[in-house]
């Protein structure tokens, strides 16, 4: 209940309102046709009757746009346009006898069209009021037009704006800079001279240092993964025997794969190992050339007897 009674004094406010606009608007609406076509002048009367009919009525359409949102935009118009027409006629009265024009004379020489022109002119304004997405591209266009306008002055201003802010800072730094300097000085004479012994700073005591360890070799990267490496650790099985069936049926045939790891890295060592070959000279055991670099003798152990 109290929403209804709130809206429904929402909606009285906003008709008030909306007639009451729209009846002064038809008060000066018409005062201004009689003075603007007592200039006889068809020039006077497009560039200046036509666009205050447009705009006026305009404003008008766009109040009772906003003030009656619960109503359909028709009725909207309707309520806008029976306000302005019962002011119009007022108006027309008023501007007739306050300049004392004779409207007869008046509307044969001027002529009936201009006033029903700008009578059209005014109903179009209160369809524009009412449906006002139009004005977008209107409005952009003139804000773009403004800003490029007001590049100049802006320009101007905060040059001008630069220019005084740094005088006034000089200004300021030259009244300061002698107080300044005199307050230094005194303040220089009044402190305590400090002595040999309390420039002289303690000299810190050395932390103890430890002898760095030698560096160690650098391994090369691990081409192999810790799974791989303990299968490759795991006791092998033993070799293939298989049967001879030739001549002889009583001689053994072994199979298998030989693979030379180096006793480094654990990798395999190829014939033609990308990373070189070397063997040891004592027992023969191929290692990887950069691995051989790396210890600098064989790392198999030999039994020197």
């Amino acid at each position: 209940m109290e929403n209804r009674s709130t809206t429904n004094w929402r909606l009285r406010i906003g008709f008030v309102l909306s007639a009451m606009i729209g009846i002064a608007w038809g008060l000066l609406l018409g005062w201004t046709e009689i003075r603007v076509n007592a200039w006889l002048s068809p020039w006077y009367v497009l560039f200046v009757g036509m666009p205050i009919a447009f705009f006026g009525s305009m404003i008008v359409g766009m109040v009772a746009h906003r003030m009656l949102l619960s109503w359909h935009k028709f009725a909207r118009l309707l309520v806008s346009l029976l306000m302005v027409a019962v002011g119009f006629p007022i108006g027309l009265l008023y501007g007739v006898f306050a300049h004392g024009y004779e409207p007869f004379q008046l509307i044969q020489e001027s002529g009936p069209t201009v006033w029903y022109l700008e009578w059209a002119i005014a109903i179009l304004g209160l369809f524009g009021g009412m449906w006002p997405r139009w004005t977008v591209p209107f409005l952009k266009l003139f804000g773009r037009f403004g800003a490029w306008l007001s590049q100049g002055p802006l320009a101007i201003l905060r040059w001008i704006g630069d220019r005084t802010l740094g005088t006034f800072e000089t200004i300021g730094h030259a009244i300061f800079w002698l107080p300044t300097q005199a307050y230094r000085k005194v303040t220089s004479l009044f402190q305590r001279p400090t002595t040999t012994r309390e420039r002289e700073t303690p000299a810190s005591t050395p932390a103890p240092t430890t002898a760095p360890e030698p560096p160690s070799a650098p391994r090369p990267p691990r081409t192999t993964t810790l799974r791989r490496r303990a299968k490759m650790l795991k006791p092998r099985k033993a070799p293939v025997v298989a049967r001879n069936n030739g001549h002889n049926g009583d001689s053994l045939r072994l199979t298998g794969v030989v693979e030379d790891r180096c006793p480094y890295c654990l990798d395999v060592v190829k014939k033609k190992d990308p990373r070189g070959v070397k063997k040891c000279e004592v027992c023969g055991t191929p290692h990887h050339a950069d691995c051989w670099a790396i210890t600098g003798k064989c790392q198999v152990p030999h039994l020197n007897t």
